[in-house]
């Protein structure tokens, strides 16, 4: 949608894992020079006339809303903003309006963080210490209906972007699907279905059923481009994982390029033609060809290059936005801004 013209605006605080949702966006919109948006969803059950329907809303704490504001406000957008604002305030009745606990965040958001951390990079800064390279195809996980198309489904080979996801997040991210409607998982809101209709609105949210997934899963600056990147374009990054079902021989070329020019590049044998098609030693760098990314040498190419374990990254020009959970189940983050000068704690 980006080659298109599109503007990228994913969400966070929704059905999918925020750093495959932020690396694809952001990716998507460095590749194509596009602008990007990010939208802090507020979901829950929709019920009630609009301005005082606050019932049902939010699904999700005012710790969580904090730190996915924070989130959303570092990765530099060029816009951000709040589905379901009307959680932001109450109506009492009387022709008066006061702040939820959810708009005491906003505004501390507004008027004390982002002051205190003025930005000095852009979401176009962002660069790849790692690159996921592959086609949409358009499967989440599900197999069902590409682009929409009743009478067929996604080939097999589109599987293997979860796996590289899975392997990229230390096992974190699911290596069968990309959102929360796969095997495995559930979109909250059911939960939040069941809740008595007197209960609502929820001053606090509802952080049982928000921490089926959380914000957090590590991995290490990772962005993604389509079969269409160019070589210059992966420039900085040290491995590029090559998945999904369909790869240009233009793009393959230059992927054997960045290889000679001392990256890894881990590539799935199905992509390659055969004068590629084994691993070897090119240039200053590796071409590991693989057939499941379960594979002993794909393993140690990822794990080479993965980092840290509880840690996600995500760089911009010289500065590094390094992200870790303050609880088990990721609802809150902490912040640090590291450069080559300082490292402050945000």
């Amino acid at each position: 949608l980006a080659r298109a013209g599109m503007t990228p605006a994913p969400k966070v605080m929704k059905e999918s894992f925020q750093p495959l949702q932020l690396g694809t966006a952001v990716g998507a919109a460095v590749q194509y020079g596009r602008e990007l948006w990010i939208c802090a969803d507020l979901w829950g059950p929709d019920i009630g006339p609009w301005l005082t329907r606050a019932p049902g809303f939010p699904g999700h704490s005012p710790a969580e809303f904090a730190s996915a504001l924070r989130l959303a406000y570092l990765f530099a957008p060029t816009r951000l903003f709040v589905e379901n604002i009307d959680v932001l305030v109450r109506h009492r009745g009387s022709g008066a309006f006061e702040r939820t606990a959810h708009g005491e965040v906003w505004r501390e958001f507004v008027r004390d963080f982002v002051p205190r951390h003025p930005l000095r990079w852009s979401h176009r800064d962002a660069r790849a210490d790692i690159a996921l390279v592959h086609a949409d195809d358009s499967d989440f996980g599900r197999g069902a209906r590409p682009f929409g198309n009743r009478a067929t489904t996604a080939p097999a080979t589109s599987r293997s972007v979860f796996e590289a996801w899975h392997a990229l997040s230390h096992g974190q991210l699911p290596d069968h699907g990309s959102c929360l409607h796969i095997p495995g998982y559930d979109f909250p809101r059911h939960e939040l279905n069941g809740i008595p209709r007197p209960q609502f609105p929820l001053d606090a949210g509802a952080a049982e059923q928000t921490r089926m997934h959380g914000l957090f899963q590590p991995t290490r600056s990772t962005l993604v481009f389509d079969e269409h990147v160019r070589a210059d374009q992966l420039a900085d990054a040290g491995l590029v994982v090559v998945a999904g079902s369909r790869l240009p021989r233009t793009t393959l070329e230059a992927l054997r390029a960045h290889a000679q020019a001392g990256a890894t590049v881990l590539i799935a044998a199905w992509l390659c033609d055969p004068e590629r098609s084994r691993s070897a030693r090119v240039g200053r760098g590796s071409w590991v060809v693989y057939e499941t990314l379960y594979d002993d040498a794909a393993q140690d190419a990822i794990a080479a290059h993965a980092g840290e374990p509880d840690v996600w990254t995500q760089r911009f020009g010289d500065v590094e936005l390094r992200i870790s959970a303050t609880d088990p189940g990721g609802e809150t983050l902490e912040f640090e801004i590291a450069d080559a000068a300082a490292r402050r704690v945000a």
